[in-house]
């Protein structure tokens, strides 16, 4: 948590600065003493939590990729979107949050004076995943409100637009979210550049992605209502169908995105007062602290959300991670099997009897060598 306690009246940078700034010289660095730190119990605490978060999103979101693999009715154009932004949220689970934890158990409880240059090279590397894994999601959300603009506002249109235009605006989410946090971590020694970095990173990141998110879910609200009044007269049934998937879709997407700005929102905001209000109108010492403990836990938080929502909302997507869990929670063990009581029909029964344990001795179905013969109860 470099420069805290600076003298400037607002960070350079916003809430980075606070958090995972990189950029400062060393020079500018606050007395070791005047940083508030955590206490051993509450950096143990903040650890379990991030373990447990970190195994949920990796869990969560490996099986929604599983799920669209194996499935072959769900490897759809428009879920190569939600297949794309689970990576990232995978990403975010193996890779930056054990990051943050790193910084709490080693950066953050036992500072130094002098950072050494690995701990200015992991921060800085933590900071590109940090805002890239931001960018990357806001841009996939941007781009899917787009596609589901296009398929209820000009249905005709989006049943013939090809594969590959799926796969370039993937690929055009990958590299603009990393291309700004690139821009983002950029030094060009100007002091205008470095004070306002942070704005570029709101703008670009948050801001007008969400206008445009907005624009596009106005316009799919428009074309809604206009169906909903027009679907008398259409005579055929596999339209209003898809006219009803095209707007489950829309709703499972909105929804995912409500989300992600529930989560984001508070992180952005304080970006923006830390740029532009005096330091001193800001809460300090341990009050801050807590404050970006609590807007780090959110926005991490957000990439367990989205296997949930899944799952939640696509039927076919609840299914397909049943038939993959179901197995590995309903199966009986043949020693617990051996265990179970025998019903009295089979006990009456040498030739049932004999065939059911050796059925249960070789794991095959059963088999019967005997005529088969009614047992009176």
């Amino acid at each position: 948590m470099e420069n805290l306690d600076s003298n400037n009246s607002s960070s350079p940078d916003g809430i980075s600065s606070v958090t995972n700034d990189t950029s400062q010289p060393k020079s500018s660095l606050a007395p070791v003493g005047s940083i508030p730190r955590h206490s051993a119990q509450e950096t143990l605490a903040f650890v379990i939590i991030y373990i447990v978060l970190s195994l949920l999103v990796i869990l969560g979101n490996s099986l929604v990729i599983i799920a669209f693999t194996r499935n072959s009715k769900l490897r759809t154009a428009t879920n190569l979107f939600f297949v794309s932004l689970a990576v990232s949220d995978l990403f975010v689970g193996a890779i930056s949050i054990p990051c943050w934890m790193y910084i709490l158990l080693y950066d953050l409880n036992h500072p130094s004076p002098v950072p050494s240059a690995f701990n200015l090279q992991f921060r800085q590397v933590y900071t590109f995943l940090d805002v890239s894994s931001a960018l990357i999601s806001i841009a996939h959300l941007t781009v899917i409100s787009i596609e589901r603009n296009i398929a209820i506002s000009k249905p005709l249109r989006h049943r013939v637009m090809p594969r590959w235009y799926y796969y370039a605006a993937i690929a055009g989410t990958w590299v603009y979210g990393l291309s700004i946090a690139g821009i983002f971590l950029s030094d060009f020694k100007h002091v205008m550049w470095r004070k306002y970095r942070g704005l570029l990173n709101t703008i670009a990141g948050f801001i007008l992605p969400l206008l445009i998110i907005i624009c596009m879910y106005a316009n799919i609200y428009k074309n809604v209502r206009l169906f909903n009044i027009r679907r008398r007269s259409y005579s055929i049934s596999s339209l209003q169908r898809k006219a009803h998937h095209e707007r489950t879709t829309a709703k499972t997407v909105l929804i995912v995105t409500s989300f992600f700005v529930a989560a984001w929102l508070p992180f952005f905001t304080l970006s923006m007062l830390f740029m532009f209000c005096p330091r001193e109108h800001l809460p300090q010492g341990m009050a801050l602290l807590h404050l970006l403990d609590f807007v780090k836990l959110l926005h991490y938080s957000n990439s367990v959300i989205n296997p949930v929502v899944y799952s939640y909302r696509i039927l076919e997507v609840r299914n397909t991670l049943m038939r993959i869990v179901a197995p590995c929670l309903v199966q009986t063990p043949i020693s617990s099997a051996r265990s179970l009581p025998i019903p009295l029909a089979v006990q009456r029964s040498p030739c049932i009897r004999t065939n059911l344990l050796h059925s249960f001795s070789r794991g095959r179905g059963v088999g019967s060598n005997c005529n088969h013969q009614d047992v009176n109860v």
